[in-house]
């Protein structure tokens, strides 16, 4: 219990560390962590998005890059309200998330994949919005301009694992 503890102490810290923008003004976000699995035992995933929550200028780009041990696996950025963010291990693995199910569908549309989704205007700034990534089973990245208004919180999760969960905080 006490472990348990410390690893949601540790997390919480992480997801108010504020990502600095690189010297080209892209500011980076990693997924970072494992999946474990020990067939009729337990299953473990430290899969995360760090820095958890990000500040950034309207007009920026944020970069999401795939740095986890399973680069098998593809990950989304899809902006969701707040309300919406699982918060139990109930709401992430039932399938009953709406905003991961609505987004899947139009992330396949007319049975053709779509890497981005914007329901409004380019850019990620509304609820709806999505972007497929490391696709390519070795990993990648994904470059995304941010498009809300100064003053937005932008919560987001990936639709493959709703447990990664991030904020983009927007600024003048």
């Amino acid at each position: 219990m006490r472990k348990f503890v410390v690893v949601l102490v540790a997390m919480a810290l992480a997801m108010l560390y504020v990502a600095p923008a690189n010297a080209d003004g892209m500011h980076v976000v990693s997924t970072i962590g494992r999946d474990t699995l020990s067939p009729n035992m337990f299953i473990k995933s430290t899969l995360r998005f760090a820095p958890g929550t990000i500040t950034v200028r309207s007009g920026d780009t944020v970069k999401w890059v795939d740095r986890d041990a399973n680069r098998q696996e593809p990950h989304t950025v899809t902006i969701v309200k707040e309300s919406e963010l699982p918060q139990t291990v109930e709401e992430a693995f039932s399938g009953q998330c709406r905003s991961c199910n609505t987004a899947g569908e139009r992330h396949f549309a007319g049975g053709e994949l779509k890497q981005v989704v914007n329901v409004g205007r380019a850019g990620l700034n509304r609820p709806g919005d999505s972007r497929l990534f490391s696709l390519n089973g070795v990993g990648g990245s994904y470059a995304a301009k941010v498009s809300a208004k100064p003053g937005t919180s932008l919560a987001y999760l990936c639709i493959i694992h709703p447990w990664m969960q991030g904020h983009i905080k927007v600024t003048g």
